[in-house]
């Protein structure tokens, strides 16, 4: 028997949702997963703060400065010569003079930087190791609890 499109899906949904309250949550134990859960959580967020703030400092101490040369030019002014210009200037005549200059390459010399490596700061780098270790420690402290709770009740 075929059913419509949207019945049936229904069917399945309700299925999963009363395996899973009859067999992962249950009424007495849930309180004492998300208890779990929690612990794993803080437990594995305190163990990722330290792991991250190690890191950083780790990475610190092991910087290395990058060398960077530049070759930067020696430029010269060289007079190629002049513009004249005549204007009126309260009935007289006043002249100027305007250089024709050009510049022109008579070296080079290098120019030394030293980078400093990007390293995250330490607080930085426990803020994501605090992150990791919750969702890690949690996730790791879920699948304890039901594996543990599978094993004990078809014991």
């Amino acid at each position: 028997m075929i059913k419509g499109a949207g019945s049936g899906d229904q069917d399945y949904v309700s299925k999963a949702r009363g395996w899973f309250k009859d067999n992962i949550e249950g009424e007495e134990e849930k309180k004492d997963f998300g208890k779990t859960v929690a612990a794993g959580a803080g437990i594995g967020a305190g163990v990722g703060a330290v792991a991250g703030m190690a890191k950083a400092a780790y990475d610190a101490s092991n910087a290395q400065f990058e060398k960077v040369e530049t070759k930067v030019p020696i430029m010269s002014d060289k007079l190629e010569g002049y513009d004249q210009h005549a204007d009126p200037f309260n009935g007289k005549w006043s002249l100027k003079f305007t250089p024709t200059v050009r510049q022109e390459k008579v070296g080079e010399y290098t120019k030394v930087t030293y980078n400093s490596p990007s390293t995250w700061g330490t607080f930085t780098s426990g803020l994501v190791g605090t992150a990791i270790g919750a969702i890690g420690g949690g996730l790791i402290a879920a699948a304890i609890k039901v594996i543990r709770d599978v094993v004990l009740n078809k014991e």
